[in-house]
């Protein structure tokens, strides 16, 4: 919520900004005897012909972008968050499972139980307290929407038990949209 206020309070300096040079440009370019001095602060940084404020006013813009830039870059590289796994088995025999391998896996089995009736986008699990509640998005056409939420339930069910005894307790199906019958088979 803060990047957003910063965000937002940054871009509309940024526009303020932006409209007080259009605002200048256009009074300079409609009238040819209008002139708009030279800001003071602009004077006091390079009218003494000395190269160290300007310099340092230089500087500070550098650094400025410099600071602008790896912004962007942190921003625009995505994150791996740390692989969440699920412990299955005993204390003396354990595997490990990858939570989206489990997605891929539901995602693969919908796809092919609901052809013709939906297509899956994506199905996402989340853990709590030893049990899953999982997120799934449909385009579906027009049918009976608690009818296909049941038959979703029953077949996330069955297979999250056959792939280790897992229990789901929540299902949740997001429909994007409504789609025609012949969009529902790949």
């Amino acid at each position: 919520m803060v990047r957003r206020i910063v965000v937002f309070t940054l871009s509309l300096l940024g526009f303020l900004v932006c409209a007080t040079l259009a605002v200048r440009e256009v009074a300079l370019a409609f009238d040819d005897d209008a002139s708009w001095g030279t800001p003071g602060w602009y004077r006091d940084a390079v009218a003494d012909g000395t190269w160290e404020r300007a310099g340092v006013a230089g500087l500070v813009v550098l650094g400025v972008v410099i600071l602008c830039l790896v912004l962007v870059v942190l921003r625009l590289t995505p994150r791996r968050s740390p692989a969440q796994t699920i412990q299955l088995g005993q204390p003396d025999a354990k595997v490990t499972v990858p939570i989206d391998v489990l997605e891929r896996l539901l995602t693969a089995v919908l796809a092919a139980e609901l052809r013709g009736t939906a297509r899956v986008r994506r199905v996402r699990l989340a853990k709590r307290q030893g049990r899953f509640a999982t997120r799934t998005h449909l385009s579906v056409v027009p049918t009976d929407l608690l009818a296909l939420h049941a038959r979703v339930l029953s077949l996330v069910r069955r297979d999250l038990g056959a792939a280790g005894g897992l229990e789901v307790d929540r299902l949740v199906l997001e429909i994007d949209r409504f789609i025609h019958p012949e969009e529902a088979t790949p």
